[in-house]
């Protein structure tokens, strides 16, 4: 990862107060062909992990899951 792509996520990380989020933002009620992300982040100065959905991550998460699906399709075709 270049970069600029790596203080984007950090930006994003930021905007969505990532490390105050708790650990699971699910819904209680299926949903069907909802993907399911765990995102984890692992710094020098901290680590956290999430686990959200596509209907029950919050708006402020949205940001950072667009981007970080980019980032995974654009690994996969090369």
């Amino acid at each position: 990862m270049d970069e600029k792509q790596s203080r984007e996520l950090y930006e994003l990380l930021d905007q969505a107060d990532f490390r105050k989020l708790p650990e699971q933002i699910v819904s209680n009620a299926p949903v069907p062909d909802q993907f399911t992300y765990t995102i984890s982040v692992e710094t020098k100065e901290w680590q956290h992990s999430v686990i959200t959905g596509d209907t029950s991550a919050p708006p402020e998460l949205q940001p950072l899951l667009q981007t970080l699906s980019k980032l995974a399709r654009a690994q996969a075709w090369k």
